[in-house]
């Protein structure tokens, strides 16, 4: 799946192609919201540190019924408008499935993954987030012309908790109706989901560019715990200064393999994927805007046009599938480089 900064820009790019007569006064108003939104249910990933856990609803909405959660949302702010703090949250959310579906399975052809019994893919572990990074810094540099030091990652996505009135309970109430066989007798939903808002924010200041950087704007004091926990570490942190010679976003147009169905080629760039994410958004952000000012038949219409489709790799279909294919880029090899770099600021050695 991509990262923050690329769920970011994609959302925002539709955002501003769908809406554009109310996209200045959505991110002006509720800009953190939205871009929080952007973040889809990858925040419940990151619900690691605060019981009750929501991990497991990560993954049940990458699965399947993204399209029934995306109804429920607009359901939940039905009548206030996209402008409201709960509407900009729901668009944004919408825009993280689109881009998930585009680019899933090439971050999964071009990272890898680790297979029980095949200790020839171990080497894979962690490359997955070291490649949705590496692809962040050059989203970010091609779309600003800045390092990803300048990228004020906390600030950026996480809303005061007084602009989010009540969203622990919003969005509880929509994983109820989405996925009532699972979620229905969960008495903890809504605290789950609140740890999930707040670890969150937790991961996204401690990881934030703008202060993990190696380039001296940020604090090195994120450094220290890098010695201990190993070079894998590094997979949660920008990368700086890599190796730029390998063609981390296939902008040759190389061809390249569905990981599912190898029948299904393909020489798209990543940027070229976030584009066609960015389009297919455009039509979704207006049904659903308009759901949300009040319309019934645009509510109805929203799942279908979510589409049913796993945000994970699948089939043609787009029911999920077992990954068969890849062909790894040197993302262990980089994270060692990345690792040592920050260690050497510390004066300390590379460890394993």
């Amino acid at each position: 799946m991509p990262a923050q900064i690329s769920h970011l820009l994609a959302g925002t790019a539709a955002l501003k192609a769908a809406l554009p007569s109310d996209c200045e006064r959505i991110l002006a108003s509720h800009g953190p919201c939205f871009a929080l939104g952007c973040q889809g249910p990858d925040i419940f990933y990151h619900n690691q540190r605060t019981r009750p856990l929501s991990v497991l609803y990560g993954s049940l909405v990458h699965r399947r019924g993204a399209d029934m959660l995306c109804q429920a949302m607009a359901t939940a702010g039905f009548g206030e408008g996209p402008a409201s703090a709960w509407g900009a949250y729901t668009l944004g959310f919408i825009t993280h499935v689109f881009l998930d579906r585009a680019c899933h399975p090439f971050i999964v052809y071009h990272s890898g993954w680790v297979m029980a019994g095949r200790p020839e893919t171990a080497s894979y572990r962690s490359c997955h987030p070291m490649l949705e990074r590496v692809l962040d810094v050059l989203a970010w540099e091609r779309s600003c012309g800045l390092p990803v030091s300048a990228f004020r990652q906390q600030r950026t996505l996480c809303p005061a908790w007084s602009a989010m009135p009540s969203f622990a309970e919003r969005l509880a109430l929509a994983l109820r109706g989405a996925y009532r066989s699972r979620a229905a007798s969960d008495a903890d939903l809504r605290a789950r989901m609140a740890n999930a808002f707040t670890d969150s924010c937790y991961f996204y200041e401690h990881t934030d560019p703008s202060d993990t950087s190696m380039d001296g704007r940020g604090s090195r004091e994120y450094a220290y715990p890098f010695a201990e926990l190993g070079f894998r570490s590094v997979s949660l942190v920008y990368p700086e200064g890599f190796e730029r010679s390998v063609d981390w976003a296939n902008e040759e147009h190389r061809t390249w393999l569905h990981p599912c169905e190898p029948e299904r080629p393909s020489d798209a760039s990543y940027f070229d994927l976030c584009a066609a994410a960015e389009s297919d958004s455009v039509p979704v952000l207006r049904v659903c805007a308009d759901a949300l000012r009040g319309s019934r038949e645009s509510l109805i219409q929203l799942p279908l046009a979510v589409g049913s489709g796993t945000l994970n790799v699948g089939d043609a279909a787009g029911k999920q599938a077992r990954p068969l294919r890849m062909d790894p880029l040197p993302l262990e090899a980089l994270m060692r480089a990345q690792y040592e770099a920050r260690l050497s600021l510390l004066g300390g050695p590379l460890m394993n």
